[in-house]
Order: C-alpha cells, then sequence, then structure tokens
C-alpha cells in the first residue's frame, strides 16, 4: 500500500488498536472478492492486491451515494469501519486462542521443510529418517528453557547423549559409564564442525557416514573415528579401543534385547510353524479355527502372511 494511505491506517490503528488493521484487511479482500475467486493461485492473489493498491488514488463513485464521486481509499475506509465495525478485540483475541496452535503448527512446518531442503544430501538416509532426527535434534534441545524454538542451534555434548539415548539402544542417558562417555565423546568430536561446535548439518552428514550401506565404506567411517592424526593410520592402543567400543556398542544385541533381521526371521518362521501345526491339530479335533484370533505380544513383530498363505492350511 502507498505510504500516503499505509501512514493514515497506522494513525487509525494507534487511535483505535490493532483491530483496525483486522478491518482494513478484511475490507481489502471484500472489495476485491470476485477478481479474488477467479484466481487459480498465489500469485494471481498477489497480482489482484498490487493491482488494487497501485489504484487506491483513482477515482470512483461513493459505495453509499453513487452520485459522489471518491477515491478508492475512501471507499475502502468506509468498507472497513461499516461493514467490520463488529470486528472488536474481543473477537480478535477469542480466534487468536482458537487458531494459534494451527497457526505456530504452520509456522513450525514451513521452518522444517526450509531448514531440510537445505541440508546436505544422505544417500544412505531416507527422508523419513532425516526428518525424525530433525524432529528429535530439537526436542532435545527445547528442554533447555534458554534454546530458542528453531534456527541455526548449535548441540553440546550433554544434548547429544540425551539425543543418541532416544536414537540408538546402546546409550543410556540415566545410566552413564566411562566407556559410554569415551565413545560418545569421540562421535562428537568428529561429527562435529571445524569449529568444534555441532550442529543439526554436522550431525545428519556424521549419522550419514556411519549407516552406510556398503560394509567396506561403513568400516572404513569407523575405523576413520579412530584416527586421531588424520594420516590414514591408527595405532596399537587406537586398536584396542576400536575393538572395546565396538564390544560396547553391540551389547544389545548380544544380549538378545535387539535382534538383527535375520535373528528376527528365524523367530517369526518358528511362530509361524507353531501356530499352523496349533490350527492343523484343532482342525483334527473337529474346532473351527477360522475366526481363532492369534494374540502376541506387542514386541513381537511378525508377518501373519507367513502362516495365513501357507498352501497346505
Amino acid at each position: 500500500m502507498p505510504l500516503v494511505y499505509a501512514f493514515r491506517v497506522i494513525d487509525m490503528m494507534f487511535l483505535h488498536g490493532s483491530r483496525v488493521l483486522f478491518q482494513v484487511a478484511l475490507a481489502i479482500i471484500r472489495v476485491n472478492g470476485e477478481a479474488l475467486l477467479k484466481c487459480e493461485d498465489d500469485g494471481e492473489c498477489i497480482a489482484v492486491f498490487k493491482e488494487y493498491f497501485s489504484s487506491l488514488d483513482e477515482s470512483e463513485p461513493s459505495l453509499l451515494n453513487r452520485d459522489r464521486i471518491r477515491t478508492r481509499f475512501d471507499n475502502l475506509w468506509e468498507v472497513a469501519f461499516r461493514e467490520f465495525i463488529v470486528i472488536g478485540d474481543n473477537a480478535i483475541e477469542q480466534l487468536r486462542n482458537r487458531y494459534k496452535n494451527e497457526v505456530f503448527q504452520g509456522i513450525e512446518t514451513f521452518v522444517k521443510r526450509t531448514e531440510l531442503r537445505n541440508l546436505p544430501k544422505t544417500p544412505n538416509l531416507t527422508s523419513e529418517q532425516v526428518s525424525n532426527v530433525y524432529d528429535r535434534y530439537y526436542s532435545v534441545l527445547n528442554n533447555d528453557p534458554q534454546a530458542p524454538n528453531k534456527g541455526s542451534v548449535t548441540m553440546d555434548f550433554n544434548s547429544f547423549e540425551v539425543f543418541m539415548s532416544r536414537l540408538v539402544n546402546w546409550v543410556n542417558a540415566s545410566k552413564k559409564n566411562s566407556q559410554q562417555t569415551k565413545f560418545l565423546t569421540r562421535l562428537y568430536n568428529a561429527w562435529s564442525g571445524e569449529d568444534g561446535v555441532m550442529s543439526l548439518e554436522t550431525l545428519i552428514a556424521g549419522l550419514n557416514k556411519l549407516i552406510d550401506h556398503d560394509i567396506m565404506n561403513s568400516l572404513s567411517n569407523f575405523i576413520a573415528l579412530y584416527d586421531e592424526k588424520h594420516d590414514g593410520k591408527i595405532d596399537r592402543e587406537s586398536v584396542l579401543q576400536l575393538a572395546e567400543d565396538l564390544i560396547f556398542i553391540t551389547t544389545p544385541w548380544r544380549n538378545g534385547t535387539v535382534f538383527d533381521d535375520i535373528t528376527n526371521k528365524t523367530i517369526e518362521s518358528e511362530i509361524a510353524r507353531k501356530i499352523y501345526e496349533r490350527k492343523l491339530i484343532l482342525k483334527e479335533q473337529g474346532i473351527d479355527t477360522s475366526d481363532d484370533e492369534i494374540r502376541l505380544p506387542t514386541e513381537v513383530r511378525f508377518n501373519e502372511d507367513k502362516w495365513k498363505v501357507c498352501p497346505t492350511g
């Protein structure tokens, strides 16, 4: 809006409060309603508003008295304070409270989409995984009341430890030990930037290297964590530390609290065999098993098709 008219709106806002901005905005939409309804995208809407603002000083018949000629801005002023006089401070406050969460969510979604778009390429991480890392990264940082909601926020070591405890099974933030602290410190230093500070970008890049789908690349990236001199070599002490760290991070698998895909498939096949044998026994006893409901513990991952599509079932 040209400044000469914008100043008049600001003057009225100082006199009557922020409701004036809403009244004028609604009047602009009301006056341009027919043109806006014909628009098919945001660009056309913006073009309508630009054309309207550039013609506010043009003359046209008064909306109330067609024999009287006045400027478009004067007509806009009249629509704002006649048709939308019902817009008061209470109504604005109620609507703000009602839609506040939706507005914040919309802003958050936009910020997230923009930041993810600017991250480096991650061939080993899917878009869903990157999105998950983003959410966990900021959820950890937002536990700190001093941390802003979004933006270029860095992560210190304590926050990194909490973050990793939510991402992997071999880190327990509530039960710290020297082995865990030493290995996480190694990861933190390796995944931080040149300034020694970890950001979302450097964290994503580090995770992407560690889970390389090529086993040789994955091993090389893991061994590189112990190349502290960056000369392509690791000494005897570093080799021993590497072995200890491997034992540490594989503890959940060795304890049987986490299974790999091969073990899961073996367990799944055994469950399917037992279910199929049970159904055969029930059939021999003349018991209808068509509606037999199989209940398994929620932590068990099981593909029911393994026994439902059995050709001899």
